[in-house]
C-alpha cells in the first residue's frame, strides 16, 4: 500500500529484502533496483571480526550468523545489533 501511495511524492523509500522475496511494485515507474550481493565468505569474516572482534570463543556464533544471514551484510549488521540489543552480547 504504501509503494503505491508515494508515485507523486518527493520521498526516497529504501527496502531491503532477499532474492526470491514476491515483491508487487517492481513495474512501477518510480522504481528503481540497487541490487546488494551478499559478501564472499572472507569478506563476510573480515566484517563480522570487526563487529564482533577476533576471540576464537565467538567462532561458532560467526559461524551461525554467516548460515543464518548467507553473507547479506546489512543481515549481518541487524543480528548483531539484536544480539547487543537483547543483552546477548556485551561491548567491552
Amino acid at each position: 500500500m504504501l509503494v503505491d501511495s508515494i508515485d507523486a511524492a518527493k520521498i526516497l523509500l529504501a527496502v531491503n529484502y532477499r532474492p526470491g522475496y514476491p515483491q508487487q511494485w517492481g513495474s512501477k515507474s518510480y522504481y528503481v533496483q540497487l541490487r546488494l550481493d551478499r559478501l564472499a565468505k572472507e569478506s563476510a569474516q573480515e566484517m563480522l571480526s570487526s563487529l564482533l572482534g577476533d576471540d576464537s570463543e565467538l567462532n561458532p556464533l560467526k559461524g551461525l550468523i554467516l548460515a543464518k544471514t548467507e553473507g547479506n551484510p546489512p543481515f549481518i549488521e541487524e543480528i548483531i545489533q539484536a544480539l547487543y540489543e537483547e543483552g546477548m552480547l556485551k561491548r567491552c
